[in-house]
């Protein structure tokens, strides 16, 4: 059996679907809603393709040549200068906004030629068609739009060129499908924008690869300042290959916590490539803790991205500096970035992307999510595990680590479902309890999971003083495993 070539599509997270990517001389259908990020997952992968020996061609049927170009310019894909360096040619098959009159059957004998004549001056070896909806209306008869389709598609196999087609209705889906007329597209890639409450939540899966294995399901995906970025939360491919697992990557591995108790109580820090969970009540010191975590980060020459959700800036900083915390220094030096956000109008896309962001241009090696619990209250809980997934996918990814903070109350129901969406991806749990009497408050920290390694189990006492948070051992503090 002849096996099937693959092209790299250069977007983060679909080639890892795709099981490589899509297949070379044959076509890939991309279908979609208006709005799910068709043209912009299109744009990438033309601009990919043409820096990496594939000259393209993009027909240009919804929008005009000059609104495709100034797309993909300001998604930082250059296609003004593949255009002019011969790498990118535009097909304007726009049609005049006014009244359509239909007379006749679709004839497409004049496009494919013109089609043909510039993939010869061009040498092109890929094309993109955005989109075969808006060439096919207003829409022809079920019969006629599939023979015409496939006359389409045919035509462009047998130019060689591998082809991605976008389609807005998912009736196109049908033409996907191997008649007794032969061959349609290999691919069906589908791409959904859906309302989850009071946000929206984008997705991708590949619905159908004929001949070749894929990741099946649908996977999250983001739209960011440079275009889309899928989540297959699969393993690290690289990793899986070099016999790399989890337990290795930790060992031996540590990043101080930036307090002397608490590091003796981890055994030397939290680990490296890992998701740490602070919880506990309102007030019990948990974004005192994240503030000491990402100043001793800092303090190392550690880049830091501090992503705060309950409080504005200002009286974040200022809460952990009355505590003996001042993270100033190091946000004008740029080892510190804070971002403050409220739940409430805090969208996955934008909070992935920006993570996202800062993980290409910054490179954080520490990243702090304080008041978590705040998302979950306001998103959906299926919205909320799929952000904790992606989030774990990512620190996995990127090599660094991830300090969470929620607010955690014994016998609440919304706490409850959290710590059961966040124990399973958490690689470490620190607990902390308050009691209160007449003269004091006691708070006392607990590490109730360290995940492949040691750690003392009984209770450590956390006090605030002036110069920061302390952690220090009871005599009933125990050793455990």
């Amino acid at each position: 059996m002849t096996s099937i070539r693959k092209i790299a599509t250069g977007v983060r997270g679909l080639d890892v679907l795709l099981r490589g990517g899509i297949p070379e001389g044959r076509a890939t259908l991309l279908a979609g809603a208006r709005g799910t990020g068709k043209t912009v997952l299109a744009l990438q992968v033309a601009a990919h393709l043409a820096r990496t020996g594939y000259p393209t061609i993009l027909v240009a049927v919804e929008e005009s040549p000059e609104d495709l170009c100034t797309s993909g310019d300001a998604l930082g894909l250059d296609c003004t200068g593949l255009q002019q360096a011969g790498a990118i040619a535009i097909a304007d098959a726009t049609r005049f906004d006014g009244a359509t009159i239909v007379s006749g059957e679709y004839d497409l004998q004049g496009l494919r030629h013109r089609l043909e004549a510039l993939a010869g001056q061009l040498g092109a070896r890929a094309l993109v068609l955005d989109s075969v909806s808006a060439l096919f209306s207003p829409r022809p008869p079920p019969e006629d739009l599939q023979g015409n389709v496939f006359q389409l598609v045919a035509s462009f196999r047998s130019l060689g060129l591998t082809s991605i087609i976008l389609a807005e209705s998912h009736a196109f889906l049908d033409l996907t499908a191997r008649g007794d007329d032969g061959f349609m597209c290999d691919v069906t890639i589908l791409l959904r924008n859906r309302a989850d409450g009071g946000h929206r939540q984008r997705s991708i899966e590949v619905r159908s690869y004929r001949r070749s294995p894929h990741v099946t399901g649908q996977y999250p995906c983001v739209i960011g300042p440079h275009g889309v970025m899928v989540f297959p939360l699969e393993a690290d491919d690289t990793a899986v290959a070099s016999g790399e697992t989890a337990a290795s990557r930790l060992e031996g591995a540590r990043v101080s916590t930036g307090i002397a108790g608490l590091d003796e109580l981890t055994r030397g820090g939290w680990f490296r490539d890992s998701v740490a969970v602070v919880r506990g009540p309102s007030g019990c010191g948990k974004t005192l803790l994240a503030g000491q975590f990402a100043s001793a980060g800092a303090a190392r020459g550690e880049q830091v991205a501090y992503y705060a959700f309950e409080e504005s800036r200002p009286r974040l900083l200022s809460t952990v500096r009355d505590m003996g915390v001042d993270l100033m220094p190091f946000i004008e030096s740029s080892r510190v970035r804070v971002c403050c956000r409220y739940a409430a109008v805090t969208s996955q896309d934008d909070l992935l992307a920006d993570v996202l962001v800062d993980l290409e241009e910054r490179k954080p090696s520490l990243l702090i999510f304080d008041g978590i619990s705040s998302l979950a209250r306001s998103w959906s809980r299926r919205m909320f595990r799929q952000f904790t997934a992606v989030l774990a996918a990512i620190v996995r990814e990127s090599r660094c680590t991830a300090l969470v903070t929620y607010d955690h109350d014994a016998g609440d129901v919304a706490s409850a479902s959290i710590t059961a969406d966040l124990s399973p991806l958490a690689d470490a749990i620190l607990s902390i309890d308050v009691s209160m009497s007449q003269d004091a408050v006691t708070r006392l920290v607990r590490l109730v999971k360290s995940r492949g390694s040691a750690f003392a189990a009984g209770p450590h006492r956390l006090s605030i003083e002036r110069s920061g948070p302390v952690v220090t051992r009871l005599a009933s503090a125990a050793t455990a495993r």
